[in-house]
């Protein structure tokens, strides 16, 4: 059903699919692996096909270690008043 000219979202026209993704070990992680799916998933998303999908290689425990400093350094410029310097 269109409306306006906007599709209705539903399960027909928004399919979920399960995916195998990296998984974080721990119960605080959970924000910083979703950022990293985002990130990995944006790098190239028009050849993403995820009814194939096996993404459980996308990136290991150090590539989250990394985002989690660049969000650190991030932060602390957001902080400081410092974010274009």
């Amino acid at each position: 059903n269109k409306r306006d000219g906007d599709e209705k979202f539903n399960a027909k026209s928004l399919p979920c699919y399960e995916m195998r993704v990296p998984q974080q070990s721990n119960s605080s992680d959970c924000g910083l692996y979703v950022l990293k799916y985002a990130e990995c998933f944006c790098e190239d998303p028009l050849t993403f096909d995820a009814t194939e999908a096996d993404c459980a290689d996308w990136f290991d425990r150090e590539g989250v270690r990394k985002m989690r400093k660049y969000l650190k350094k991030l932060l602390q410029k957001v902080a400081d008043g410092d974010l274009y310097t």
